[in-house]
């Protein structure tokens, strides 16, 4: 047998493909720990508490669209997105919050988009204030489509900014099919564009649209609200939704006034300071001209509908809090600008944050002890915090200079600010998830509704051999989240008056009214609680005429004297209980 031997080409053992070189910049490495910290704030434990109402009216009705059902919703994209959802994995809470918490996580790092326009370091510092802001993470983590409808519209308007026109019209064509959530994200949009133009000192504002842009959005816009033609009335409900915005404004809403700058001040101190220092660190520099006019007029146009909007959710914080963590990532971009102009030994800027963060530990601890026994000793505490602050300030000033006690008196109020945000924020959508008093949680499910449900479950089990067979009456007066929890009950009725039935739910004033005997049980539903009553009392004369005792404990424990608890009962006919019990 003939051996043939292929002629030598000159070839060695390294491979034909060479080996991709993967070089991981430290900016791509920040950028993917972000997007890590977005998605794990916003998805983890996602549906640790049950649907309040308003989360479960959403949820309902994109229930009864994937039955077949003919629905009207205010916001059709939301209600077409969670009926995909709900058919791929099932109608539960985590399934119905996840489109928001997605949206919520990739508004978070939208910033990305103005890393060549603003700097690499200030939109990195931008990300991490929106993954930051509690509100944003509990907005994010709600059932609704607020956070959706932002989402776009900041994709629109960062595009609008880099001339990316095309994209910006699938954007807006996607807000305008979130309905009655898409008003105010496109006042607050279109004013921060047209400020924005104003600053350029350009006179005649112009979007820069073309007739094809348009024709784009148009389609984005009846596509995303007819979900691609296969539910026509989601076009109608849309503007059904804008007609409803309008006429929501000076309306009673659940959320008040009181509990949004409540909660703006209590748990968005770090995006509000970081905003504020951002503004006097340019008008100190004098360079007005690079104040960020667009990020400004979300906080001014987010604020003014804030107040005249009644019908107001969490998710209408939002351009406050995009537009302060905007104006806020230039403040810490100065300041560690100002950490790199000074390359000596940062051994100064080291005592003053020391001290600094011991003292402001001191300070809130004396008013954790003494705020509760309502004593004016916390005062005290305070005093000599900020006093010795001010002094380690004025020795470093002294010894060297004014900048290094700055720069260090900054670092550890800004330490100490990410600490406790970190802290509320993780309080607020993991701790307290159904305590009414939180600011945002004015409506909460009551952890009784799982407890209920599993109840009527192992009764069924007991009793009709199936989870879900058991005959069940509910009076129609049910609300929202007891409705959406009894979805999978298969032999339930919603009656105005209760008769004769193996079982029933009424609220806690009521009951069946039948001959037969019945045995119930109470359950706990929902949770309001006001914050009417929230702040100082009136000064009276003597040692405790600086006490507010009311505003002090909401402080420190998020405890309110006045609370409502909504309670239903399930009632089981005798001889259903019997059953249930293995003794029939």
């Amino acid at each position: 047998m003939r051996q043939v031997t292929a002629p030598y080409t000159g070839a060695t053992n390294e491979p034909l493909i060479p080996p991709v070189a993967w070089n991981l910049s430290t900016e791509t490495a920040l950028w993917i720990g972000l997007a890590v910290a977005a998605f794990a704030t916003r998805l983890w434990r996602l549906d640790l508490a049950p649907l309040s109402n308003a989360e479960a009216r959403y949820a309902l009705d994109s229930l009864n669209v994937l039955r077949g059902g003919a629905v009207s919703t205010a916001n059709p994209l939301l209600a077409s997105v969670q009926t995909i959802v709900m058919a791929v994995f099932g109608a539960s809470d985590f399934s119905v919050r996840l489109p928001s918490a997605l949206a919520g996580a990739v508004l978070c790092i939208l910033p990305a988009a103005l890393r060549h326009e603003t700097g690499k370091r200030q939109a990195l510092v931008f990300s991490a204030l929106l993954i930051l802001s509690p509100a944003l993470q509990y907005a994010s983590r709600q059932a609704s489509g607020g956070i959706l409808a932002w989402t776009f519209a900041l994709w629109a308007f960062l595009n609008w900014r880099r001339g990316q026109r095309v994209s910006m019209a699938v954007a807006a064509g996607l807000l305008l099919a979130c309905g009655q959530d898409a008003v105010t994200p496109l006042l607050v949009v279109s004013a921060g564009a047209a400020l924005t133009l104003l600053a350029q000192h350009r006179r005649v504002i112009s979007i820069g649209l073309s007739p094809t842009h348009l024709v784009i959005a148009g389609a984005i816009f009846v596509a995303a609200t007819t979900a691609v033609l296969w539910r026509p009335s989601g076009l109608g409900d849309s503007f059904n939704g804008f007609a409803a915005w309008w006429s929501s404004l000076f309306a009673g809403g659940s959320l008040g006034l009181l509990r949004v700058f409540a909660g703006l001040s209590f748990y968005e101190t770090l995006l509000i300071g970081s905003a504020a220092a951002g503004v006097m660190i340019l008008l100190v520099q004098r360079k007005p001209r690079l104040l960020d006019t667009g990020w400004l007029s979300f906080i001014a146009v987010g604020m003014l509908l804030l107040v005249v909007n009644g019908s107001r959710t969490v998710a209408d914080i939002a351009p406050i809090l995009i537009g302060c963590a905007g104006s806020g990532a230039a403040a810490w971009a100065a300041l560690w600008q100002s950490y790199q102009r000074h390359i000596e030994p940062l051994w100064s800027e080291g005592i003053v944050i020391t001290v600094t963060l011991l003292m402001l530990v001191y300070a809130y601890l004396g008013l954790t002890m003494f705020a509760e026994q309502q004593q004016s000793a916390y005062l005290v505490s305070i005093f000599l915090a900020v006093l010795m602050i001010a002094g380690t300030g004025i020795i470093c000033t002294l010894l060297l200079d004014g900048m290094a006690a700055i720069r260090g008196i900054n670092t550890a109020i800004g330490i100490g600010l990410l600490v406790y945000t970190i802290s509320v924020g993780y309080h607020l959508t993991q701790v307290r998830t159904t305590n009414p008093a939180e600011a945002y949680v004015s409506d909460a499910s009551s952890d009784g509704l799982p407890l209920l449900v599993k109840t009527i479950e192992d009764t069924g089990i007991r009793a009709y051999s199936g989870a879900h067979a058991m005959p069940l009456q509910v009076s129609d007066a049910a609300p929202a989240a007891l409705r959406w929890t009894l979805r999978d009950q298969r032999n339930i009725t919603y009656v105005a008056k209760l008769t004769d039935s193996p079982a029933a739910l009424t609220p806690i004033n009521e009951k069946p009214e039948s001959t037969s005997a019945y045995i119930g049980s109470a359950f706990r539903i929902t949770n309001t609680a006001s914050l009417n009553e929230l702040g100082c009392q009136s000064a009276v004369m003597g040692i405790n005429q600086f006490d507010c005792p009311p505003l002090l404990r909401w402080l420190i424990r998020r405890t309110l004297d006045e609370r409502i608890v909504t309670r239903w009962v399930l009632w089981l006919r005798s001889d259903t209980a019997s059953r249930a019990s293995g003794m029939h």
